[in-house]
């Protein structure tokens, strides 16, 4: 066994060790969220995943800023390689994009920035398109757009760089799938909400516990990547990973219709479950109900 190879393994058991730690809090998590979600110390649920500035978040925002300083070091790896000759990889600056996405998703599940944002006015938005909007997850409309662009992206970026490395494809595939799931699973929560807590307490922990485990398989995906270019990849006959060729491949373009159909149908869901609430004269969201107060009470 050359030299290469042994690091190269060495290197791959350690990366999947860090992977089945994540994954293993993560599992964690969600048993404390089960056991004691209900349980509050000074006003504060710490092991409750559906609330916020708590164990459960802090540890999601790290697993962001992990998935953000990976992309970091696959930049360093592509633009490693082609300092040294060995190959060309097309715009290895891209990776800065994904890192600082990673980073915003850590900034935001941290200070909670995306449930603040224009929440009255977005609240009283949905007022104004229809009765079975105020039914819907509003942080979601707002961010709808964003949503479906950095999915595109995502899927046209990671067919694209991760041909030459099947497993980090599957990693990424996985991940972004179960973000999907989780996605839907926040739009369609009010329906939990309505079915009694401990239903609700259940689709927290489920969509949860998708969103940390789809950020844990990014994360090895481009571990698993760059690892790839910058050990496996330079043993001799190994030959060129492929990345200088066509960006919309006709296997990025099946993956890229699949990703905007299941957005499309999740979506679908989405308003069809807030529009069978509106007809059963369901609750309204507490926060719609307060945005509608603050609107209007008199202002002194």
């Amino acid at each position: 066994m050359t030299q290469h190879s042994t690091l190269y393994h060495r290197i791959e058991r350690d990366i999947y060790r860090f992977l089945l730690a994540f994954v293993v809090i993560a599992l964690i998590l969600g048993i404390l969220h089960y056991l004691l979600h209900d349980i509050s110390h000074q006003g504060r649920y710490w092991f409750n995943l559906d609330k916020e500035r708590n164990i459960p978040s802090w540890f999601s925002g790290t697993l962001f800023c992990i998935f953000g300083a990976v992309s970091l070091v696959a930049f360093y790896g592509e633009h490693m390689q082609r300092r040294e000759g060995h190959r060309r990889f097309r715009l290895p600056w891209l990776w800065c994009g994904v890192a600082l996405f990673g980073l915003y998703l850590s900034l935001d599940e941290i200070t909670i920035l995306h449930e603040n944002i224009l929440w009255k006015e977005v609240r009283l938005f949905s007022d104004a398109m229809g009765p079975s909007w105020k039914y819907l997850t509003q942080w979601q409309i707002l961010f709808a757009p964003f949503i479906v662009a950095a999915f595109i992206c995502l899927i046209v970026f990671f067919s694209s760089r991760f041909r030459v490395s099947r497993r980090a494809r599957y990693f990424a595939f996985g991940g972004l799938a179960l973000w999907l799931t989780a996605l839907l699973l926040e739009g369609t929560r009010e329906l939990f909400k309505y079915g009694g807590s401990g239903w609700y307490m259940v689709e927290a922990l489920i969509e949860e516990e998708l969103e940390m485990t789809g950020c844990i398989a990014l994360i090895g995906s481009v571990a698993l990547y760059t690892l790839d270019i910058s050990v496996d990849m330079s043993l001799e006959g190994k030959g060129q990973p492929g990345v200088n060729g066509r960006i919309l491949t006709r296997n990025t373009w099946i993956a890229l219709i699949i990703t905007l159909c299941l957005l499309v149908a999740g979506g679908g869901i989405t308003y069809y479950v807030a529009h069978t609430q509106d007809i059963s004269g369901a609750q309204v969201p507490h926060l719609y109900q307060k945005a509608l107060d603050m609107m209007r009470s008199p202002r002194r």
